[in-house]
């Protein structure tokens, strides 16, 4: 060991007046970042740029077989200038043979291979196992929570002017120590966050991003009976094939992830093909869109002067952000119940429902997630005069930009009618009756539309 302790500082003896300006313990031990490298050729050139950043010691050259490891410790000190402080659990043989290599590069090195560590405290460097330094360090973590858990506790009374209290009380709670609480009062829409300064500002903050005006959506829909042919003729762009959700319910994801811009196609008379994900559903409902620089309101009004269309409802409802509206158009159909020899009259709802639930996407469209339900009484297969309840549902998603408008069709309703007219008494005439009267027939199919445009109102 003496003969190899000779040759290290021997090899050292040309820079020992410089050992000790040669680096700080904070520059030799502090972990430093690495330097950006401009156009690194390759792995190997890249890795001894990075290591050539973090080890700045002059460099020696090292030759031990089965030497002390206490005692190699000990040399680096000598080589360094640093006081080292050896813990008494380290103990091991070193072999290593090192030519040119920066000081601490080398003790880097050999702490690795014998998992040891080490930590600063001023111009003392302490090396320690790895496991002695991490149970040292969660004991300081400890003392200093039990330290900080023994300040005084903050009270935070926040109002909210948007969010509920309850929702908001489930997020902030984990950030809250094990002597912090939240409670809220419902009445008035209030949290009342009790723990330490440091935590209490920190939920503070969290509120400050959470409790925030939401933007709101405004749907307008029109709902007409028109026939077969009118969408085409407004220049609707259904858009034809595909099939509803997994579940055969018409549920389906959004026609692209949200924060993309919308990709339609520009079609025949200025409409935009949307290329919803569910164009058709377990109803039997299309999709599709018209153009958005036409006026709906205008066109529709002059295609029911002329007949071609009949407007049945115009619903206007604003409703928030991820909050759900909801449009009804139908009827209450009476039903009597006889029970105990008593007649009694119940009400059954026949009505088409529209639940629509948007969502901003931060492209500015809206992704509108539909739930549409037609009940409708078939008196064709009525049963002592109580019709039944069809009952047709579908759920889907799409997505459209602010003012634009999207169609749902697919929603017929299938007419057929008979009409006499005769003259009295002369059409029963033998023979020669039909000539005093006529029948005509009608047999008709209106489909059901729904134009749903959503603006995003700030």
């Amino acid at each position: 060991m003496r003969w190899i302790h000779a040759a290290v500082l021997m090899v050292l003896s040309g820079m020992a007046g410089t050992a000790a300006a040669d680096a700080s313990v904070a520059q030799c031990f502090a972990e430093q970042p690495v330097a950006a490298v401009e156009q690194p050729v390759g792995p190997q050139e890249q890795a001894a740029a990075e290591t050539a950043s973090r080890f700045t010691g002059q460099p020696v050259s090292l030759d031990f077989q089965r030497a002390d490891l206490r005692a190699v410790l000990r040399t680096f000190s000598a080589i360094s200038g640093l006081n080292v402080v050896i813990d008494p659990g380290v103990e091991g043989v070193v072999d290593v043979a090192l030519q040119d290599v920066p000081w601490d590069q080398a003790l880097d090195v050999i702490l690795r291979a014998n998992r040891l560590g080490y930590s600063v405290d001023g111009s003392i460097v302490r090396i320690a196992p790895l496991s002695v330094l991490a149970e040292e360090e969660a004991e300081r973590r400890k003392l200093a929570e039990q330290r900080a858990l023994a300040g005084e506790l903050q009270v935070l009374t926040r109002t909210l002017s948007y969010a509920r209290a309850p929702e908001l009380a489930a997020i902030v709670a984990p950030l809250l120590s094990v002597r912090g609480q939240v409670q809220t009062d419902v009445r008035t829409n209030t949290m009342v966050i009790t723990d330490l300064q440091d935590r209490v500002a920190a939920a503070g903050r969290l509120l400050d991003e959470l409790d925030r005006r939401e933007p709101q959506v405004e749907i307008e829909a029109h709902i007409v009976q028109a026939g077969q042919d009118f969408a085409r003729s407004i220049g609707v762009q259904w858009n034809l094939g595909g099939g509803g959700g997994p579940d055969g319910s018409g549920a389906g994801p959004a026609r692209q992830p949200e924060g993309e811009e919308s990709g339609g196609q520009r079609g025949a008379g200025g409409s935009v093909d949307l290329r919803a994900a569910n164009q058709t559903s377990a109803l039997g409902l299309t999709f599709g869109s018209v153009a958005g620089g036409m006026d709906l309101n205008v066109v529709l009004s002059a295609a029911e002067v002329e007949g071609r269309v009949r407007l049945l409802s115009h619903p206007r409802v604003t409703t928030q952000n991820n909050v759900q509206a909801e449009i009804v158009q139908g009827d209450q159909i009476p039903i009597q119940v006889v029970a105990n020899n008593t007649v009694t009259v119940r009400f059954e709802d026949a009505a088409l429902v529209m639940r629509v639930e948007p969502r901003i996407t931060a492209a500015g469209t809206v992704i509108m997630e539909l739930e549409i339900e037609n009940d409708f009484a078939d008196f064709g297969r009525a049963v002592g005069g109580i019709p039944p309840i069809v009952t047709q549902r579908a759920r889907t998603t799409v997505q459209v930009a602010s003012g634009e408008t999207t169609v749902i069709g697919g929603i017929f309703e299938h007419e057929r009618s008979t009409s006499r007219s005769r003259v009295p008494v002369l059409h029963r005439i033998p023979l020669l009756g039909w000539l005093f009267g006529s029948r005509a027939e009608r047999d008709s199919t209106d489909e059901l539309l729904i134009f749903l445009t959503p603006r995003i109102v700030p």
